[in-house]
């Protein structure tokens, strides 16, 4: 085995062979040798039974022109990353290697953010874009 710390061969016999994996998500790949030194190639890809991305943010509501830094705090995710705006205003820029992404938007609504990491498993997190004039206060005018 190329790694053995996601596993392991614990049985072979003749034409057949028993690999036991760890809990560690990866890949690894099993060697076979015959008497000939011919060898033989098995890539093993495990994951997770299963999972999901859990995502926060540096804040869910912001400003129309200013930023949210989303991450993912989930132990178990598995780069590359693809990250994508699902509705909503503004954009997402992240690295696929990247645990974190960065939000903008210059229109006021609610977006929805989605990552997805290279086991299939996904997260969303929504992030509400307000206007950058509006005070939230009753009194227009400002006066005491």
């Amino acid at each position: 085995v190329s790694d053995s710390a996601l596993g392991t061969v614990t049985f072979s016999s003749g034409y057949s062979a028993t690999y036991e994996r760890s809990s560690v998500d990866g890949s690894n790949t099993i060697i076979a040798r015959d008497q000939y030194d011919n060898e033989g190639y098995a890539t093993i890809r495990q994951t997770a039974a299963s999972y999901s991305l859990t995502l926060t943010a540096s804040a869910t509501s912001i400003e129309a022109g200013t930023s949210a830094t989303i991450t993912i705090t989930s132990t178990d995710s598995q780069s590359p990353y693809a990250w994508r705006k699902a509705s909503g205003p503004g954009s997402v820029t992240g690295d696929s290697g990247s645990l974190s992404a960065v939000f903008t938007s210059t229109t006021t609504g609610t977006a929805v953010i989605e990552v997805t990491d290279s086991n299939g498993a996904s997260g969303v997190i929504g992030i509400t874009v307000t206007d950058s004039t509006d005070s939230g206060g009753d009194d227009p005018g400002g006066t005491p």
